[in-house]
């Protein structure tokens, strides 16, 4: 029969692994659209806003654990599980409500706020700023 200490160990090796495989990355795309004002050549008139050239710019977010370390799991198996004693339901219960908690916690602390910076630049601005120094 398995002691505590051994069972904890197989419960830390298990999760440990589990955890490990948490790797997601959320790609997130910006587009901006250039408000585009002209005026009418026969009336000399300001024409309607209308949406002109568009950037776009894609950005990766990566969360992850691949390096979490076992012992993040140490002692979550339930305190009535050991050896000689009669195991209920209610302590595997406890065991896997204990870890699946603690899974959940730790992948939440890896997701953080991520800050996106978007700078467009027109066309006409780009290819007039840069011919003269060569770039295009």
């Amino acid at each position: 029969m398995p002691t505590y200490a051994q069972l904890n160990s197989s419960l830390q090796s298990q999760c440990g692994g589990q955890l490990r495989t948490f790797d997601k990355t959320a790609t997130t795309t910006v587009t901006a659209y250039i408000r585009v004002y002209g005026t009418d050549n026969t009336f000399g008139a300001v024409m309607a806003s209308q949406n002109g050239p568009t950037s776009s710019s894609g950005f990766n977010h990566r969360f992850e654990y691949v390096n979490a370390n076992n012992t993040l799991y140490a002692n979550y198996l339930d305190s009535g599980i050991a050896t000689g004693s009669r195991i209920y339901s209610q302590d595997v219960i406890d065991s896997i409500n204990n870890t699946l908690n603690r899974t959940v916690t730790l992948i939440e602390g890896r997701i953080t706020n991520r800050s996106i910076s978007a700078l467009l630049c027109h066309n006409s601005c780009h290819s007039s700023c840069h011919t003269s120094r060569g770039r295009r």
